[in-house]
C-alpha cells in the first residue's frame, strides 16, 4: 500500500472510530463484492467502527447530508472494479475509496492511488495487519477532510449540513469521549458480569448528551445489551456460529439469535441491525441450500427472522417467491424420502398437501401410483403370511371365514400376477393335492374329489394332472393288481394267530389291491400284516397296521384292499359276535406277457 501512515492501536481505533459521529450514529462503509467470505471477515475486523451496508452496486450508495460514509471495493471478487471506482469518484470526487486487491497486485492500483483517486489498497490476505488498520485511518482522515474543506467554503459538506469550524473542534472532541466512554462503559459491565452474572451495573447517573442511551435493566436470568453483542462478536469471529442450525433446537448461542436477542431489548441498535444486515447475505445462501436439499420448511423458518428488522424488503419478498416456487419440489422430495423408507402414511399426508399447492397433476399421479403400489405390497406380505400359517395348522378350507383358500383368493383380487400370489397358490395347491391322495388312498373318494376342485380353483399345474389321474385310478378298476393273498400264511404266523386273541381273516373273494405305481416302477415287492374288526356280514373296520415290509411303501394300498374287502364271517361263532382278525396281504409284481 502506498500509504505509509502508522497504524494506531486497537484502543485508539475503538476511541475514535467506533465512537458515533455528531448525530448519534458511526460512518457508513459501503462494500461493493459479491464474496460472502469477505463480509464474514470483515465483520470482526471492524467491530463497531462502521456501519457496514453491503451492495452490488454503486447506484446503491444512498449519499446523505447527515452521515459520512466511504466506499470499500473487492476487486479480487468484482471484474468491473476500475469500472465502479471511476463511476464513484466522477459522481463524488470527495469519497474515500478503498481496494481490497489480491495478493501482489497492489501494483497495478500505482496509478489511481498516485493520482489520490484512492485512499488506500490492501491486498486481501494483510486484512488482519497493521496495514488495513493504517488504510482505514486514511479514510478516516479523508472523512474529516472533507468535512472541514466544506465547512471553510461555507457550503454545503460532502458527507454532511452546512456547519462552522468551532461545530468541527466540538464534534471531534465529542467523538472521541464519547468513544472512550463507549469503551470504559463496555468492560465495566463485561467484569461485572463475569463476577456476578445477575448483577448488573447501573449506567452513570448523569450521562452526558452525546453518550449512548443507557441499557435497560434485564429480565431475569437474562443478559445485557452489551453481553449479547461481545458474544455475537465472537460467533462472528469463529464462523461457525452465525446462523442456528436447522436440524437441532436453537441453542441461543449464534449470532443471529443474539442478535435478534440485542433487538428485543434495544430495537434500535445500530450494531446489531448491522449485523443482521450482514449474516443476511450468508442465510441467503443458506436457504438456497435448503430449498435445493428440498428443505422448504428450513429455509421458511430462517427467513422469517429477517422480517421487520430493516432488511431490504425486496430481497426478502423474492426470496419468499423463491421458496414458494419450490415448495411443491420440496414435497415432491419428502413424499418420495417417506416410500424410500416405505412410511405410506407420512408420504400420504404430504401428497395430500403437494395436491393443494396445484403442482403438476403428472407428478401427483406418478407418487399415487407408488403410494398404492407400496400399500398394495404391504397388504399382500401380511396376507402371505396368514395364508403360510394357516396351511402349516391345516386350516386349508375350514373355518369358512378363516382359511387358507380365502386369504389367497384375497390375494388375486389385490395382484395376481404378483409372484408373491404365485407363490402362496402353489404351496396351498400342494398342500391339497397332499390332502386329496391320502383321502382318495382311505377309499374317502367325496372328499378327494372336493380338494381336487379347490386346488383346481387355483389353477392348472402339472401337480394336479397328476393327483386327478392317481384319484381316478383309485376309483376305477386298477389296470394293474397284486397278486391274490395267500391263504396259508406262514408258520410264524400261524404260530402267533394261535397264540393271540384273533382271527385269521378269510377273503370270500381276491382282495382289490393296487399296486402302489412308484413301487412298480422300482419294482418293490414286499408284504403287510393288518389287524381289523370283522363283524356278522363280513365286513372289516377299524383297520390297524401291525407290520409292513418294506415300511409304510404298500401300508396305504393294503388298508384300500380291507375296507373294499368281504370276509368270511363263519368263524365268529352261533352270535355272531364281532372280533378281531388278521391278515397278511403279500405285494409282488406280475410279470409281463409278451405282446402286451
Amino acid at each position: 500500500m502506498a500509504n505509509t501512515a502508522q497504524p494506531r492501536t486497537f484502543d485508539e481505533h475503538r476511541a475514535l472510530g467506533a465512537a458515533p459521529a455528531a448525530h448519534g450514529r458511526a460512518p457508513v462503509l459501503y462494500v461493493l463484492s459479491g464474496d460472502d467470505a469477505l463480509l464474514l471477515e470483515l465483520g470482526p475486523l471492524l467491530g463497531t467502527r462502521y456501519r457496514t451496508r453491503p451492495i452490488d452496486t454503486a447506484d446503491q450508495i444512498v449519499a446523505t447530508t447527515s452521515t459520512p460514509w466511504a466506499l470499500m471495493i473487492d476487486a479480487t471478487a468484482r471484474p468491473d472494479a476500475r469500472a465502479q471506482a471511476a463511476r464513484v469518484k466522477q459522481q463524488f470526487p470527495q469519497a474515500p475509496l478503498l481496494v481490497i486487491c489480491a495478493d501482489g497486485t497492489t501494483s497495478d492500483w500505482q496509478s489511481p492511488l498516485a493520482r489520490g483517486a484512492l485512499a488506500a489498497v490492501v491486498e486481501r490476505g494483510a486484512l488482519s495487519s497493521p496495514a488495513f488498520e493504517a488504510a482505514l485511518d486514511v479514510a478516516d482522515r479523508q472523512m474529516a477532510a472533507s468535512a472541514a474543506d466544506s465547512l471553510d467554503s461555507g457550503s454545503p459538506g460532502r458527507f454532511g449540513r452546512p456547519r462552522t469550524a468551532w461545530l468541527v473542534i466540538g464534534i471531534s472532541v465529542l467523538m472521541a469521549a464519547s468513544g472512550a466512554w463507549y469503551l470504559h462503559s463496555q468492560r465495566t459491565a463485561n467484569s461485572k458480569a463475569k463476577a456476578a452474572p445477575a448483577q448488573v451495573a447501573p449506567p452513570p447517573a448523569a450521562p452526558s448528551a452525546a453518550q449512548p442511551p443507557a441499557v435497560a435493566a434485564p429480565a431475569e436470568n437474562d443478559r445485557t445489551v452489551l453481553e449479547l453483542l461481545s458474544d455475537a462478536r465472537v460467533a462472528f469471529r469463529e464462523g461457525k456460529k452465525l446462523l442456528p442450525s436447522g436440524e437441532t433446537s436453537p441453542t441461543g448461542n449464534s449470532a443471529l439469535e443474539l442478535y435478534l436477542r440485542v433487538l428485543a431489548q434495544d430495537p434500535q441498535n445500530e450494531e446489531a441491525r448491522d449485523g443482521l444486515r450482514r449474516l443476511f447475505a450468508v442465510a441467503s445462501a443458506r436457504i438456497h441450500a435448503d430449498l435445493n436439499a428440498g428443505k422448504d420448511e428450513d429455509a421458511a423458518h430462517l427467513l422469517a427472522a429477517f422480517r421487520n428488522i430493516g432488511i431490504d424488503p425486496a430481497a426478502v419478498a423474492a426470496l419468499d417467491a423463491e421458496i414458494a416456487a419450490a415448495r411443491p419440489k420440496a414435497l415432491a422430495m419428502q413424499t418420495r424420502s417417506a416410500l424410500a423408507k416405505g412410511d405410506t402414511d407420512s408420504a400420504t399426508q404430504l401428497l395430500a398437501q403437494l395436491a393443494a399447492t396445484g403442482a403438476d397433476r403428472t407428478v401427483v399421479t406418478q407418487l399415487q401410483n407408488t403410494v398404492d403400489s407400496q400399500r398394495a405390497a404391504a397388504r399382500l406380505g401380511d396376507l402371505a403370511s396368514r395364508a403360510r400359517a394357516l396351511i402349516k395348522s391345516g386350516a386349508l378350507l375350514e373355518p369358512a371365514n378363516d382359511n387358507a383358500q380365502a386369504t389367497a383368493l384375497a390375494m388375486q383380487q389385490i395382484n395376481r400376477n404378483s409372484p408373491l400370489t404365485q407363490s402362496v397358490e402353489h404351496e396351498l395347491q400342494m398342500a391339497l393335492i397332499d390332502r386329496t391322495l391320502a383321502a382318495s388312498h382311505a377309499a374317502q373318494f367325496e372328499l378327494a374329489q372336493q380338494l381336487l376342485n379347490a386346488a383346481a380353483i387355483l389353477g392348472n399345474s402339472p401337480e394336479l394332472t397328476t393327483a386327478r389321474a392317481q384319484v381316478q385310478k383309485e376309483i376305477d378298476a386298477p389296470r394293474v393288481r397284486a397278486p391274490a393273498p395267500t391263504a396259508a400264511p406262514t408258520p410264524v404266523a400261524e404260530a402267533a394267530a394261535a397264540a393271540a386273541d384273533y382271527l385269521r381273516a378269510k377273503p370270500l373273494a381276491p382282495l382289490n389291491v393296487v399296486y402302489p405305481q412308484r413301487a412298480l416302477d422300482l419294482g418293490q415287492q414286499g408284504y403287510v400284516i393288518v389287524e381289523f374288526t370283522l363283524d356278522s356280514k363280513g365286513r372289516a373296520s377299524d383297520p390297524k397296521i401291525i407290520e409292513s415290509s418294506p415300511p409304510k411303501i404298500f401300508d396305504g394300498a393294503a388298508m384300500q384292499a380291507i375296507a373294499r374287502g368281504r370276509f368270511d364271517a363263519s368263524e365268529l361263532g352261533p352270535k355272531g359276535e364281532s372280533q378281531r382278525a388278521r391278515i397278511r396281504i403279500a405285494f409282488k409284481p406280475v410279470p409281463k406277457q409278451s405282446g402286451e
